[in-house]
């Protein structure tokens, strides 16, 4: 990428840099439905076991605590899926909200944008109190302190 310290990147070299490398955005993966939730859940040893003891109750002529003890499995499975797809969602309004911005130099002009507009060879500027929205190489700093605690 042909750059310098007052420019930045024009917005032709921004395209073929996401062309080649893509987004700032970590890949992740589309949540399990609910039904493969039930199912990964339902394999549970202790939950077979509940399930054959169950059946076994009801061949054994105990028909209220076979229905009983199903009923049992029954709501701890749907609490559980219900309960991960809650967290599911509250964890993507959470990215949403605190998805950082990065203030980079572009075609000589200082722009404000999400970080996973940033692309490699983009020139970010960081002052006090801003997270890092990449990885970056340092051209010039002035009294810098980091703070990792987020990564960890």
């Amino acid at each position: 990428m042909a750059n310098n310290l007052s420019r930045g990147l024009t917005e032709q070299e921004v395209s073929v840099a996401r062309a080649q490398f893509g987004s700032n955005v970590l890949n992740s993966q589309k949540p399990p439905s609910p039904l493969k939730r039930i199912f990964s859940f339902a394999k549970e040893p202790m939950f077979l076991l509940l399930i054959a003891a169950g059946l076994v109750s009801l061949f054994l002529a105990e028909p209220i605590d076979a229905a009983v003890l199903l009923l049992m499995v029954f709501i701890v499975i749907t609490t559980t899926v219900y309960q991960e797809g809650r967290a599911e969602k509250a964890l993507e309004a959470l990215n949403a909200i605190a998805a950082p911005q990065a203030h980079v130099i572009r075609a000589g002009q200082l722009i404000q944008i999400p970080s996973s507009e940033l692309v490699v060879g983009d020139l970010v500027v960081l002052a006090e109190g801003d997270r890092v929205p990449a990885d970056l190489e340092i051209l010039e700093c002035s009294n810098l302190m980091l703070d990792e605690s987020t990564l960890t």
